[in-house]
């Protein structure tokens, strides 16, 4: 560095620290300090020039460099994801390996369990033939021992011959039929004994009856051994059947458990295909690290190779700056106090010239005020006396005027005067306001009456051609009322005693005279210092006579005015003006003279113009036609009172004509400018027949249409105007919306059941009225399921032999729901009336509040976890992800269910990675499990919809699905 630069250095240095040292020479220095600057900045930017080449050198080696290394992350982070994916699969792998071993030893579970089972059906029939074959001994011996008795009491020495009203004959034949039989036995033989004693030899009888009775006993025993005999054999076949059950169980899971390890089996099979297709993915990710290690290795050569250059050419450009930098800084302290020593001069200038110019002012300012301050008063004061002494006079004159202006002679000509202009007055107002409100009361009431005749018009096919009169059209008859109110008026206020205040003025500045001028810049070190704070103190010598001058001058101004206004406005204050007494007594009188002659004459007047008003319309009746829309209504045409689908409605107008005349032909029209809920409108704009004089007038049929309502209530609208026809152009005058509900002969007007269960039929209160207005006989409802989601037990149909008009009746009726209903797909119930002859008169759809106990439902939601709309759009060749979720609200007999997807509507759409039905096998828990899923969209299905249908399967049948509606875009 050179010795002026660490010269400069040093004083910016000592500047910095004590910028008053440099508060002498100060043009030399800056001279200097810029000079040095200026050639310190020329080394910086040479060697700027040096260090921006080497780095234009070497700044295509460090792009190259992190290019490479960009690359070698890519390929590092490929080959961690190829590594994740196979570490993924590899896991895969060990999880379905572990689930189809666990399925193979479930497997041979079940097969020693079917083992098993079939060793207890073996043991059981072995132990059923045994039984069997105990059973025919036991029945054997029973029946020998039957033989044996009857061998016996044929073998006695008495004869029993005797027969008893309910009994049999001969021995056995006494046995009651109402007893035991034991009990019945011993009766019997004591019923002989006592009946044939004379005819038997006791000692043979007592004898053979013993053996008889052992027998018997063990006949009885040996029966009650045969009853165990048969329980054992029913219990047998009872346990035979059950292990078939089981068996039977044991062979549908045996089937279940080889289709999934059927499904393990290809699913590894699958992975380990993708195990080696990750495996090369992770080799060939490995190479790519490799390659790109190599090129950052050597672009990392060819940028050290270069550094040691740009280094160099970097710090000579850093050091350069620096001494750039720091002569500068010392320009900079340089040129600081230089500008601080001339603000100094500057405001040494502005403050004496403001101070000496205020002294001028406030001198000057305070004698001028005084002076214009004292004119003025006097001469607004005196003005202001004389102005408020003639408004006194003209109110004093007002009162007497007003106290005397009906009676005094003088003032006679203006009292007259004003009750003239008050009856003129009068008139005009009764005029402007009773005539017109005359007019239009009679014309409400006019409006609000009723014609004394009456008809009524179908037009449908044709219009008559009456061709009306041509009178005044009374329709927009009006008469304006104008407001008007009886004349009021307010005397002059006397005005009190009040003196002027001062107000702004406009004061003029003078030029300065300088009396007080003194300014103290010749002692200044540098000539530009002098110069300058001589200017600013010129400039300030002015701002303060000006500021001082305004001040003093307002000050002294308001104080001379206000000490001189009030005696020069007493003075004139008390002067009295007669022309303004005298005035004020003429207006008063000729007011009285107006109040009392529109007093005099309005009420009379104001009744004569009312009914005048009131007589001019009724007149104008006799003249013309008033045409008043009284309603707009669309009415069936079959007569039974209510609007069916199909059925032709018609829309009636009733119009009253409150004009002694006919309206004339064509004058007015119907436009139709929308329609609800129908079709065929025969006529959008048709022309209306003449209308008779004082006649409300129905015309049916304006225009036709068919009802196109399909349930009950459905709205049948018509919107449109009414138009009269003035000079060949229409002109709308009244808008209408008319309406009819459509209805059934029949209809459901509340449905009332429990919770439906989808396995078994619930009975559900219906509620059925006759809507017609005539007695309904020999009908039948049936109850049909739309669209095939409620199922009724009514195959013969509701009968209804009588149904009066608007009555109702209740019935019980057995409904099922099947598996299609929930909350987005509403159970509806469509009852279908048919007549006697078995033929469908009308349907009516309904959707009554009916609740489901379901076993199970789906629920589709995206991974975030929000529900899934009925439409959604994927990109076509994507892979859409969401969930399925299982759940069963209420306790169920099944454990486990198959859900998801079924089916697609579109060839190559398929659960991801395959294609295909995926099914997913679930215990069913209380809230829905989830389980995701992913469909890809291939490209061949771009711009097309994708049905998707979701469900849930058990015991081989649906019991509940979800569609779901994919847009490929």
């Amino acid at each position: 560095m050179r010795q002026s630069s660490v010269k400069y250095l040093m004083l910016g240095i000592l500047l910095i620290l004590n910028p008053h040292l440099m508060s002498v020479e100060t043009d030399i220095d800056i001279e200097s300090a810029q000079a040095n600057y200026n050639q310190e900045k020329a080394e910086a930017d040479a060697a700027k020039v040096e260090f921006q080449n080497a780095q234009n050198e070497i700044q295509p080696y460090h792009d190259q460099l992190k290019t490479a290394k960009l690359q070698l992350s890519a390929a590092a982070n490929q080959l961690n994801v190829a590594k994740s994916n196979l570490s993924g699969i590899v896991s895969q792998i060990a999880s379905k390996n572990s689930q189809l071993s666990n399925e193979n030893s479930r497997l041979e579970q079940l097969i020693l369990e079917a083992s098993n089972i079939r060793g207890d059906i073996s043991r059981s029939e072995l132990n059923l033939n045994s039984l069997e074959r105990e059973r025919q001994d036991k029945a054997r011996e029973i029946h020998n021992m039957e033989v044996r008795v009857r061998q016996l009491r044929q073998s006695a020495d008495w004869e029993c011959t005797w027969v008893d009203t309910g009994h049999e004959e001969h021995w056995g034949g006494h046995r009651s039929t109402n007893a035991n039989k034991q009990t019945a036995n011993d009766a019997a033989r004591d019923a002989c004994f006592a009946a044939h004693s004379n005819s038997c030899n006791f000692v043979s009888c007592e004898r053979d009856s013993q053996q008889i009775r052992d027998l018997e006993q063990r006949i009885a025993d040996a029966n009650s051994e045969l009853q165990r005999i048969d329980s054992r054999i029913s219990d047998t076949n009872q346990q035979i059947v059950n292990h078939q059950i089981r068996l039977d169980q044991n062979q549908s899971q045996q089937e279940i458990t080889r289709n999934r390890i059927l499904n393990l089996q290809a699913e590894i099979s699958s992975l380990n295909d993708s195990r080696f297709d990750a495996q090369h993915r992770v080799d060939e990710a490995a190479s790519q690290v490799a390659i790109a290690q190599a090129e950052v290795n050597q672009a990392q050569s060819e940028v050290n190779a270069r550094m040691p250059a740009f280094n160099f050419a970097k710090a000579e450009f850093e050091r350069e700056v620096a001494e750039s930098l720091a002569a500068k800084k010392y320009l900079d302290q340089v040129v600081a106090n230089y500008n601080e020593e001339k603000k100094n001069a500057i405001q040494l200038g502005k403050s004496s010239g403001e101070r000496d110019g205020g002294r001028e002012g406030s001198e000057r300012g305070t004698d001028a005020g005084a002076q214009l301050g004292g004119v003025d008063g006097n001469l607004k004061g005196k003005e202001k006396g004389q102005k408020d002494a003639v408004e006194r006079s003209l109110a004093k004159g007002y009162a007497v005027g007003k106290q005397s202006g009906s009676t005094d002679p003088s003032l006679s000509t203006h009292f007259a005067r004003g009750l003239s202009i008050g009856e003129k007055l009068a008139e005009t107002n009764a005029i402007n306001e009773k005539y017109p409100e005359g007019f239009m009361k009679a014309k409400a009431e006019v409006l609000a009456s009723t014609p004394a005749n009456s008809v009524t018009v179908d037009i449908s096919d044709s219009i008559a051609q009456d061709p009306g009169s041509n009178g005044v059209d009374l329709r927009d008859a009006r008469k304006d009322i104008i407001p008007s109110a009886a004349p009021q008026f307010k005397a002059p206020i006397e005005p009190q005693a009040m003196p002027p205040k001062p107000g702004a003025v406009q004061i003029k500045v003078p030029a300065k005279d300088g009396r007080y001028e003194d300014q103290p810049c010749d002692g200044l070190r540098k000539t530009e210092f002098i110069e300058a704070c001589k200017s600013e103190y010129s400039q300030g010598y002015l701002r303060g006579l000006s500021q001082d001058f305004k001040s003093k001058f307002q000050i002294q101004y308001d104080l001379q005015f206000t000490q001189n206004a009030a005696p020069a406005y007493q003075s004139a204050f008390q002067n009295d003006a007669p022309a303004s007494f005298e005035q004020g007594k003429n207006v008063a009188a000729e007011h009285l003279g107006i109040e009392a002659g529109y007093a005099k004459v309005y009420q009379d007047l104001a009744t004569a113009q009312l009914a005048r008003g009131d007589l001019e319309f009724r007149n104008s009746l006799n003249e013309g036609h008033l045409l008043v829309l009284r309603s707009v209504s669309v009415i069936e045409s079959s007569g039974d009172g209510i609007l069916q689908p199909s059925e032709l409605a018609k829309l009636s107008i009733t119009i009253d004509n409150l004009g002694k005349l006919s309206s004339p032909l064509d004058l007015i029209r119907v436009k139709i400018s929308s329609k609800q809920n129908a079709d065929s409108l025969n006529f959008e704009i048709r022309k209306l027949p003449s209308l008779a004089g004082q006649t409300r007038t129905t015309l049916q049929g304006v225009v036709s249409v068919k009802s196109t309502g399909i349930s009950a209530g459905d709205l049948v609208q018509l919107d449109g105007e009414i138009e009269v026809i003035e000079d060949g152009v229409s002109k709308p005058i009244s808008a209408f919306t008319a309406k009819a509900e459509t209805h059934f002969p029949i209809e459901i007007t509340a449905v009332k059941s429990p919770a439906l269960s989808l396995s078994q039929y619930s009975v559900a209160s219906i509620t059925f009225k006759n809507m017609t207005n005539r007695t309904l006989e020999g009908q039948k409802i049936f109850l049909a399921r739309k669209p095939k989601n409620l199922l009724a037990q009514n195959p013969d149909g509701i009968g209804f032999p009588v149904l009066e008009a608007g009555k109702e009746k209740v019935f019980n009726v057995s409904i099922k729901p099947d598996y299609t209903v929930d909350s987005s797909n509403p159970a509806e119930i469509l009852s279908e009336l048919l007549s006697a002859d078995g033929k469908v008169v009308s349907a009516q759809l309904l959707k009554p509040d009916l609740s489901v106990n379901r076993e199970a439902s789906v629920t589709l939601v995206n991974m975030d976890g929000s529900p899934i709309n009925q439409s959604i759009r994927v990109k076509a060749g994507t892979t859409k992800q969401f969930k399925i979720g299982l759940s069963c609200p209420i306790v169920i007999n099944q454990s486990r269910f198959n859900f998801g997807i079924y089916s697609f509507s579109e060839p190559g759409v398929g659960t991801a990675p395959g294609t295909g039905i995926r099914f997913l096998d679930r215990d069913c828990p209380a809230k829905p499990s989830y389980q995701e899923l992913a469909v890809f969209i291939p490209l061949s299905v771009k711009g097309k919809k994708v049905k998707i249908e979701t469900g849930i399967q058990t015991r081989g049948a649906f019991i509940h699905t979800k569609m779901l509606e994919v847009i490929a875009e």
